[in-house]
C-alpha cells in the first residue's frame, strides 16, 4: 500500500502532464475477503494547473480568488486539499472577521505556491 501511494506520489509530481486527464485506480489490497468488497480510490489528474497551499492560522477564514467565494482557509492548507486553479494570474483574499488580507499570485503549471498568512 505504501509503495503504491509512493509511486503515485512520485508519478503526479514528475508527470502529471503525461496523464492529463487519465484516471488512476488504486486499489487497497488489505481489505481483500471473502465479505468485503474491493474499495478503490480514483485520482483525476487535471491537465494545465497549479495549487496553492494556503497556511493560515485562523482555518475558518473565507477564502476568495478574483472576488468568488471558494471555501475556508483550512480546506486548502495541505490536508485534506489544496486549492488547484488552473496557469494565470490570481487575487486571493482571505476574510476573517473584519480583517482582510489579500495578495496577488501567479500559479504555473505542475507548480505550488505557499501562502501563509497571519491574523
Amino acid at each position: 500500500m505504501k509503495k503504491t501511494l509512493a509511486a503515485l506520489f512520485i508519478l503526479a509530481l514528475v508527470g502529471p502532464s503525461l496523464l492529463a486527464g487519465t484516471r488512476i485506480i488504486v486499489r487497497h489490497p488489505h481489505y481483500r475477503g471473502a465479505y468485503w468488497p474491493t474499495p478503490t480510490t480514483v485520482v483525476k489528474i487535471q491537465p494545465n494547473t497549479g495549487v496553492i497551499d494556503i497556511n493560515c492560522n485562523q482555518k475558518e477564514a473565507l477564502v476568495y480568488v478574483n472576488g468568488k467565494y471558494a471555501g475556508t482557509a483550512g480546506q486548502y492548507d495541505g490536508f485534506p486539499g489544496k486549492l488547484t486553479l488552473k496557469q494565470g494570474q490570481y487575487r486571493i483574499k482571505l476574510v476573517y472577521g473584519d480583517k482582510v488580507e489579500q495578495t496577488d499570485v501567479f500559479v504555473a503549471i505542475n507548480a505550488e505556491v505557499n501562502l501563509n498568512v497571519t491574523f
